[in-house]
């Protein structure tokens, strides 16, 4: 599999739930950023492997041999962890 242009494919990272007393916690606030981690890239900055922080309503989901990706373009990557 190959990522054209300046698209970068993510594996998105679960974050744990909030529970108390054995019950979920509902949330409104949904944080600005999530993390994930670089599946393939495109862009000569970012490479396979990176850890990478991106604007959480950016790209779109897509599947591929049953895994969930996430596809967003390489200006939606805001910081680079690894």
């Amino acid at each position: 599999m190959k990522v054209l242009n300046n698209y970068i494919l993510l594996k998105e990272e679960k974050g744990p739930e909030q529970k108390s007393s054995g019950l979920l916690l509902a949330t409104t606030e949904k944080p600005r950023y999530k993390e994930a981690e670089v599946i393939e890239s495109g862009s000569e900055f970012i490479k396979k492997g990176d850890r990478v922080m991106y604007d959480a309503v950016a790209g779109h989901d897509i599947r591929l041999e049953d895994k969930s990706y996430r596809v967003v373009k390489h200006s939606d990557i805001v910081i680079i962890l690894s």
